[in-house]
């Protein structure tokens, strides 16, 4: 092999160890889920993550109770912050959707898996937080949720997430986040837009939440109302 050759190489093998040693740990959205003991309660995680030198920020949804308490938020506001300690792993502080503050975590990323192991719960108001957690990478990307609709009835609060990326057409790709206004109870429902027409519902089928021309007709708790909705 003459000198020009053995340089090239070289070359070539230095780029392709330099792109693997740059590659994120972190970066990326990932998902898990686990039952808790006795199956009684099926718990889902799912957390987007940015890493930036030698910091890590995003923010968590967190669903239990099979589906009728989430911990999440309805737009990209981070609420994990944190740095990179050595290779893979991470310290991070984050506060609970609910309002409690400053809990601490540990975050291990190894190629496609993320372990969370909880440090300090927040202090506050009351949270649920999984003291261990192993997640998964579902995209590289730090966020698949492009579109969401934010709107308001009498009672409610709701978010559509649409993870078609289109409000204008067909999709069965739909989460819903839904608050009571003065109870605070929050249920995420998964549904469909079809002509203009919302459907969601719960996994357990409890809970239904169907949108038209204007009206939100929800089934929430065992309690069935009609309302005006506003929004954008």
């Amino acid at each position: 092999m003459n000198q020009f050759k053995k340089i090239m190489l070289m070359l070539v093998l230095s780029g392709l160890y330099s792109a693997s040693s740059l590659a994120s740990d972190f970066t990326g959205q990932w998902t898990g889920e686990k039952i808790t003991e006795g199956d009684k309660d099926k718990v889902s995680m799912t957390i987007w993550l940015n890493e930036s030198e030698d910091e890590v920020t995003g923010r968590y949804c967190l669903i239990y109770q099979n589906g009728s308490r989430t911990d999440c938020s309805g737009n990209d506001e981070s609420n994990i912050h944190g740095r990179i300690k050595s290779k893979g792993i991470a310290d991070i502080n984050f506060d609970s959707w609910f309002g409690g503050k400053n809990g601490e975590a540990l975050l291990t990323g190894k190629g496609n898996q993320l372990s969370w192991r909880l440090i300090a719960k927040p202090q506050g108001n009351e949270s649920y937080i999984p003291a261990f957690f192993v997640l998964h990478k579902k995209k590289d990307n730090v966020s698949d949720v492009k579109f969401t609709k934010r709107l308001l009835s009498k009672l409610y609060g709701l978010t559509i997430i649409n993870h078609c990326n289109d409000f204008h057409s067909d999709c069965n790709k739909l989460d819903l986040l839904l608050i009571n206004k003065s109870t605070n109870d929050v249920a995420m429902l998964s549904g469909h837009l079809n002509n203009e027409n919302y459907s969601f519902a719960t996994k357990d089928g409890l809970n239904h939440v169907s949108i038209s021309d204007g009206t939100v007709h929800t089934i929430f708790n065992g309690k069935e109302v009609s309302e005006t909705v506003t929004g954008q």
